[in-house]
């Protein structure tokens, strides 16, 4: 197997040059064969796009946290290439949902001795994709506070945590569904194809990311 680990070095605010090092003594004695290429935040999509068409890995890899897997996903999903996750992020929701565990190592056992499955993705205005859970209101404003800090890890959470809360604006929203026409006031509304966030809240427990429903 040819695999491409795609490493997003500010995920989770940690060394990414450790899980490098891991990931390389892990595959030392096996016959696969392994590729890095470290994002630098500037075209990375295109980048990522001619590098996977040069040596045509059987798996792309994501060591980073949930926005690194989202977009190796818009990437890979219309090729038979499928997508694998080594948790390097601050909370890591997606690889939570599908239990694999924060150990490089163990991670690693999933990556090779795993099985391949797919999932349902959201469409969302045409352009981006959904896998775990998307949302507007309070926690879309907290991710963007986060990724503006300098902050990373829990830490960082609670600082954009608690601007959030102090700023917080009620949205007025209409949904349209097969059920009806919704009309509420909300702080946040959430599109669920999984069942919790990262940090464990848990919004959707009867969810599942392979039934074909949201």
């Amino acid at each position: 197997m040819k695999y491409l680990f795609i490493v997003n070095p500010v995920s989770g605010g940690r060394h990414k040059h450790d899980w490098e090092a891991a990931i390389r003594d892990y595959f030392m004695d096996r016959p696969d064969a392994i590729e890095f290429y470290v994002m630098c935040g500037k075209g990375d999509q295109i980048s990522i796009r001619q590098y996977i068409e040069r040596i045509n890995p059987d798996r792309v890899v994501a060591v980073g946290g949930d926005g690194t897997v989202k977009m190796l996903a818009d990437i890979v999903k219309e090729t038979p290439i499928a997508l694998g996750i080594v948790p390097a992020g601050s909370a890591n929701g997606m690889a939570k949902e599908l239990g694999i565990p924060a150990d490089v190592n163990r991670a690693l056992d999933v990556l090779v001795d795993g099985s391949v499955k797919k999932i349902d993705l959201l469409r969302l205005n045409e352009e981006e994709i959904c896998m775990h859970l998307s949302d507007i209101g309070l926690n879309a404003m907290l991710v963007k506070y986060f990724e503006r800090s300098k902050k990373r890890g829990m830490l960082g959470y609670g600082k954009a945590i608690f601007r959030t809360l102090w700023q917080k604006q009620k949205l007025r929203v209409t949904i349209e569904a097969d059920t009806g026409t919704y009309k509420r006031y909300a702080y946040m509304v959430v599109l669920a194809n999984a069942r919790k966030y990262g940090t464990g809240a848990n919004i959707n427990p009867d969810g599942n990311i392979a039934d074909g429903r949201f």
